[in-house]
């Protein structure tokens, strides 16, 4: 068994999987959420070896790919594979999008259960978005430590709501500090060699390789305006009036405990739960109220199957809505909310250079905390041809 394919098992194994099912014809089985949930988490810690040590990056790798003549395939041409086009959005913050390349869920979405022999079958499948994640991990270290802080940071901002619902998870997230993330990663390897075998040392080439894939400076970040098609979204929502620095303390606490709240409730009852998105916000009469009679109509997008929401505030409601979009213009903007000013222009003139007019209300998501060291915000409008 490679790497890649005992840390599936293992993972599957501490979500209570595989169950035996049937009277006469025993067969052992998996919930495909499970099987989905446990190629996450593989995905997790390739990217976090790969993020935090490329000897040992490259060790697996030359695990993984074991059957692999070295000589007719080279390492260059490995990780040149397992790199992709990489077509994954702006400034990206995890590896699911490039490594499974749009394709998620695996198994959900094809049947009821799989059958813990077809698990077996995909073992190359295994291997293949392990290496993605470690390829991934080593060209984004920067952007898989911003990603923890944040889980870490909503995590300890939600738990206590969820566990006064009556969730059993832990208070705090699971990683201390993202140190301990990617020791935890490694310790699969040492259990690896405990309970499987030695890992064999890799072609020399092999690490180099991976290395020079390390970006040496952040990726460049497109914050150029670009029009692009949105299809319609559910969302919590919630609608407020005021100054926002008035308004959002009381929005966010409810917004946030609601949705986790469903995310951890569909999680208890073993169903396919979410990501949690970024918050987007629209703007109705920004530039025609004053500030502090502003309308305030906040979302976090929600599954499309969802029917109702818990409510964490007394005070404050959180509705279902769903937005619609179709074709929308959008520019990324770096910096202080109160310096979008040029941004928003320069963003009316491209929609107007290319034939279009406003068609909606201003928004904006929120792909970085309000005090990240370089606040990232989507300023978007709906747009129409004239």
């Amino acid at each position: 068994m490679n790497f890649a394919s005992f840390v599936f098992a293992r993972l599957l194994r501490a979500a209570g999987w595989p169950q035996q099912k049937g009277l006469v014809r025993k067969r052992l089985v998996v919930n495909p959420a499970a099987a989905d949930g446990s190629l996450r988490g593989l995905v997790e810690i390739g990217a976090g070896i790969g993020a935090a040590d490329a000897q040992l990056a490259s060790r697996l790798l030359a695990n993984v790919f074991a059957k692999r003549d070295w000589h007719v395939k080279s390492a260059a041409d490995l990780v040149k594979d397992l790199s992709g086009t990489e077509s994954a959005p702006v400034d990206p913050m995890h590896p699911y999008e490039t490594v499974f390349e749009g394709r998620f869920p695996l198994f959900a979405s094809q049947a009821s259960e799989v059958t813990w022999e077809k698990l077996g079958e995909d073992e190359p499948l295994y291997g293949i978005l392990f290496g993605r994640a470690v390829v991934w991990g080593i060209n984004n270290r920067e952007a898989l430590d911003r990603a923890l802080n944040l889980q870490r940071a909503d995590w300890e901002a939600n738990a206590g709501d969820a566990v006064m619902a009556g969730l059993s998870i832990p208070r705090h997230f699971p990683h201390a500090t993202n140190q301990a993330f990617y020791a935890s990663c490694r310790d699969f390897a040492r259990v690896y060699e405990v309970e499987v075998g030695a890992l064999t040392a890799p072609p020399p080439e092999l690490e180099s390789e991976l290395l020079k894939r390390r970006c040496p400076v952040p990726r460049k970040l497109k914050t150029d305006p670009q029009l692009l098609e949105m299809p319609s979204q559910k969302m919590a929502v919630v609608r407020a009036k005021g100054a926002p620095d008035k308004v959002f303390p009381q929005i966010f606490p409810a917004l946030y405990g609601s949705v986790y709240t469903l995310k951890f409730d569909l999680k208890k009852k073993g169903l396919e739960t979410f990501k949690v998105s970024p918050p987007r916000a629209r703007w109705p009469d920004a530039t025609t109220a004053p500030k502090d009679q502003w309308t305030h109509i906040v979302g976090i997008p929600i599954p499309e199957d969802t029917r109702a929401l818990p409510q964490k505030a007394p005070d404050v409601k959180v509705n279902i809505e769903t937005w619609d979009y179709g074709t929308v213009a959008q520019i990324l903007h770096l910096g202080a909310y109160d310096q979008e000013t040029a941004n928003i222009e320069r963003l009316h003139k491209f929609i107007e250079e290319n034939g279009y007019r406003i068609a909606g209300d201003h928004e904006e998501e929120y792909l970085s905390r309000p005090d990240a060291k370089v606040v990232k915000t989507i300023i978007r409008y709906p747009v129409k041809k004239k």
